[in-house]
């Protein structure tokens, strides 16, 4: 019963539900079909909302340099124990340890000091639409806590800090609105 094992409760309705299916791989699940329908539904409605604020979709590679990931090393520093790492490519030896993304900021921050060069670039409002990889090693759950998932990312960049408070307010209240209304969780919304 779900008051005496819980874990293997939510096993068994997520597994009879048919929607994950589990991998030889520990941490890493198969989304079936039902489980997929729900992040597209997600997705879709949430696509077309960030939309209506100018946000535009663009994708970022899910490899990043070790030089990259020293670059932005105060952001990764919570997310160092859980990086991947590429080593190898067949069966030779890479010259540097690729890492798979395990958040993108690394990788679209020096993009966009490419792309602004004055004031009339701004605002740029990017979404993506990409997977993620965090070689987590608590107790991984479906749905909950995995090493591999699918993430919607944002990043802005305005002309004031005024400006790229509006656009937080915005996307916070378009993320209460996916949890209350497309999933029927109640929030609580604060600061962290």
């Amino acid at each position: 019963s779900k008051h005496k094992d819980f874990a293997l409760w939510y096993t068994q309705v997520i597994t009879r539900a048919e929607m994950v299916e589990y991998y030889d791989i520990s941490g890493c699940y198969i989304l079936r079909p039902w489980s997929f329908f729900i992040w597209e539904k997600i997705s879709e409605w949430f696509d077309a909302q960030i939309k209506q604020l100018g946000v535009k979709n663009a994708y970022f590679p899910c490899f990043v340099s070790r030089d990259a990931l020293e670059a932005e090393k105060n952001h990764v520093e919570g997310f160092a124990p859980e990086v991947a790492w590429v080593t190898r490519s067949g069966s030779s030896q890479l010259a540097e340890p690729i890492a798979i993304r395990p958040t993108s900021e690394t990788i679209m921050y020096p993009a966009f000091a490419k792309w602004i060069r004055s004031h009339r670039d701004l605002p740029l409002r990017l979404n993506q639409w990409t997977n993620v990889v965090r070689w987590e090693f608590k107790q991984p759950t479906p749905f909950l806590r995995t090493r591999e998932f699918l993430w919607q990312e944002g990043h802005t960049a305005h002309a004031s800090g005024d400006e790229a408070m509006a656009m937080v307010l915005k996307i916070l209240d378009l993320y209460a609105q996916v949890y209350e209304d497309l999933l029927a969780v109640p929030v609580v919304k604060g600061e962290k």
